[in-house]
């Protein structure tokens, strides 16, 4: 090796191993030297697997046996072909990377660099980590949401709604033996009295639809669409062909088609929606197709953060799960929201 090229070897930011075809060691740089223990002069001419390797030990294993399980150098200096794999030496985790060294046009060894990337993976890990407990924590703040959910309609069901039942009974009675002039105000406030038990059960059903809770998310959604419609005027269409999920991740889907009908209205300005549902090998997904102004007019019409709360709530939802959120615009115009999470 020229002086040239013998400095770039020994000052290279990474551990190298240069090893002929019999995979005895040829040469090592000082950071290999350092890493495992041994000055090129005294591993030169010896296996690689004998001085270092995971069964260098291993008194029951001899020649090839020794041979690391992970060891890509057998199979570069077969095929010639660069190969790369993360190994753990001690407390440290390599990048190594096994490329052959070539002669007149033939594979005389490999040269096995490794790159120290503990401190990426020691950081990968704990973004891992941290982001797992996100997802737990998402799921702990849903579920207390859909408790508090259930919890509110009960009260409006038990208290209020009751309530509403008798204030109903006593007007009607009072009409019944009340003066003739007084009949008027009397179905007046009969008919207000109907009015808002209808708006306490309509509050109901959204807070937690009980067709959710005994029919699952494809009767919920054929249940919603036609409800969204005599509230809004925007035509609803279902197509659902799943069965029964997780209860947990039938609430979650379900909020999410609720979050996006809620952003149609509000911003789209269409007259339509289609929602699709389906399962195909054990992935479902969920789209919500509008044939409004689409994305940029949405963008404009809508604060950037009522849209990043939108767009939050429904993405962590999913991603609580292992899911993604995809918003893409519609072909001819408007916008489609899918869901995809794996079963």
């Amino acid at each position: 090796m020229n002086e040239e090229l013998q400095q770039i070897f020994n000052c290279a930011p990474c551990s190298i191993s240069y090893i002929d075809r019999e995979m005895r060691i040829i040469r090592l740089n000082p950071r290999m030297e350092a890493l495992v223990g041994l000055k090129s002069e005294e591993a030169r001419g010896r296996h690689c697997y004998d001085c270092w390797g995971q069964y260098a030990g291993d008194g029951s294993r001899h020649g090839i046996e020794r041979i690391c399980d992970d060891c890509q150098v057998p199979a570069t200096l077969l095929d010639g072909r660069q190969r790369s794999y993360e190994k753990r030496i001690g407390l440290k985790t390599f990048e190594i990377s096994t490329n052959p060294v070539y002669a007149k046009n033939e594979i005389i060894g490999a040269m096995e660099v490794g790159l120290d990337i503990t401190d990426r993976k020691t950081a990968e890990d704990k973004q891992a980590h941290d982001h797992e407990q996100l997802q737990r924590l998402t799921a702990r703040l849903i579920e207390a949401e859909e408790t508090e959910r259930r919890h509110i309609a009960r009260q409006l069901h038990d208290e209020i709604g009751q309530q509403l039942t008798v204030l109903g009974l006593n007007l009607h009675m009072l009409g019944q033996s009340g003066q003739p002039g007084q009949r008027q105000r009397i179905d007046d406030s009969l008919d207000l009295v109907a009015s808002m038990t209808r708006q306490i059960r309509d509050i109901m059903a959204d807070l937690r639809p009980p067709v959710l809770d005994d029919y699952g998310l494809r009767a919920a959604l054929r249940w919603y669409g036609p409800l969204f419609t005599a509230r809004t005027g925007i035509g609803v269409i279902v197509l659902a062909s799943i069965p029964r999920l997780p209860a947990n991740l039938e609430i979650t889907l379900f909020r999410i088609t609720q979050e996006a009908l809620n952003n149609v209205l509000k911003h789209a300005q269409a007259t339509e929606v289609e929602i699709y549902c389906s399962l195909e090998n054990q992935l479902l997904a969920l789209a919500i197709h509008d044939n409004g102004g689409g994305i940029q007019q949405i963008s404009n019409n809508i604060s950037s953060q009522e849209q990043t709360w939108g767009l939050l709530s429904m993405r962590e939802r999913i991603e609580s799960f292992g899911g993604r959120l995809i918003i893409t615009p519609r072909p001819g115009g408007g916008t489609i929201i899918k869901v995809e999470v794996q079963i």
